[in-house]
């Protein structure tokens, strides 16, 4: 179990649940990542309610997640899109996860541009199916 590949799914849990709600497509992208990362199902479960109820859990990741923040921002939006649209409220959460990676907005944007044309070029979800 790497601490990164953990941090990494904790952000994107915070990402998933910003808006009260993680949909299926997103549980299925957190999946994936717990997987990777050797994180139980129970546990698991336990941060996808915390992510969904917890804003404290959303501002201690905001400063962990810095060893590849290129990689780290593309994985959360593509977390965010999973279910076909990235709000308002998790695009900006996600952008100032970029900025606090030290990303250029320039950057950012075009981390965004590819992760949505990797998700239509995909259909969506076959990125994180089994």
């Amino acid at each position: 179990m790497s601490k990164s590949d953990v941090d990494l799914l904790k952000a994107a849990a915070c990402i998933a649940g910003l808006d009260g709600e993680i949909t299926p497509h997103e549980a299925q992208a957190l999946r994936h990542l717990a997987r990777r990362a050797g994180v139980r199902e129970d546990h698991l479960e336990t941060l996808m309610e915390k992510a969904r109820t917890d804003d404290d859990l959303l501002n201690e990741q905001l400063s962990v997640v810095r060893s590849d923040p290129e990689t780290t921002l593309a994985v959360l939006y593509q977390v965010a899109a999973i279910d076909g649209v990235v709000s308002g409220d998790e695009r900006v959460v996600v952008e100032h996860f970029g900025v606090m990676l030290g990303l250029s907005r320039e950057r950012i944007d075009k981390i965004f541009s590819v992760v949505e044309k990797r998700l239509a070029a995909k259909e969506g979800t076959q990125g994180f199916e089994e």
